[in-house]
């Protein structure tokens, strides 16, 4: 019975473990985006391979 309650522990934290992994990239990615959006709304006129990051931006909210 014990080996069994110490088992569970065990997966409850990998579990924990591994959804706080998914939350972060998350928010990596929407802090990215979020940059992104905030760049081209201000009309920096910054140049990504010669395409303004405000279609950059367009193509990923579609």
């Amino acid at each position: 019975m014990i080996n069994g309650v110490v088992a569970h522990v065990e997966l409850e934290n990998e579990i924990v473990e591994w959804t706080s992994s998914i939350a972060n990239s998350l928010a990596l990615i929407c802090n990215t985006v979020h940059k992104r959006c905030c760049v081209a709304s201000n009309g920096s006129g910054v140049h990504t391979n010669g395409v303004e990051l405000r279609e950059i931006a367009k193509r990923n909210v579609e």
